[in-house]
């Protein structure tokens, strides 16, 4: 099945932004969603996405990215 863009994707689940939508899903304790959402996007977005948190360039900056960023890692199947 073919990944949507992050455009199709913002405008499938009515945001500005999905990567500030998973952020916002992850903070509010929908775990489970976050890592949903992570992988509807393709790969190439969700590298994108992980270096984002990794330099953590959204709003409202705090642990919680690296927290977010650790169970994205941990839920990777090689």
């Amino acid at each position: 099945m073919a990944k949507k863009s992050l455009e199709n994707l913002a405008k499938s689940y009515e945001v500005e932004n999905f990567f500030d939508y998973i952020c916002e899903s992850f903070i509010n304790g929908n775990m489970q969603q976050a890592l949903e959402l992570f992988y509807e996007m393709r790969p190439s977005d969700r590298l994108d996405f992980m270096n984002e948190l990794n330099y953590s360039t959204f709003d409202n900056d705090g642990p919680w990215q690296m927290d977010l960023l650790h169970d994205i890692i941990y839920s990777l199947k090689f």
